[in-house]
């Protein structure tokens, strides 16, 4: 998952118009132990389309940050 981040991080910077490289950009993070960082994108990626906060509810790779306030303010919405 690291390598998958440090390759996504490149190219959500070259193109921040696809919610999904977002997306999965904060899969990685929540996976590599980097919460904040996952909210983060997360968040962009909700901004780009309401479609990821349904997503996120689901996904597993999300768990980690199931317990996290910010979680659950983005899915909510």
């Amino acid at each position: 998952y690291e390598e998958v981040r440090d390759r996504l991080r490149v190219i959500a910077k070259a193109h921040p118009e696809y919610g999904m490289l977002f997306f999965n950009l904060a899969c990685c993070d929540s996976l590599t132990g980097r919460p904040a960082e996952a909210l983060e994108h997360l968040r962009r990626a909700i901004e780009l389309s309401e479609d990821f906060r349904e997503n996120a509810k689901s996904d597993p790779d999300l768990n980690p940050l199931c317990g996290e306030p910010a979680f659950a303010e983005l899915t909510s919405g």
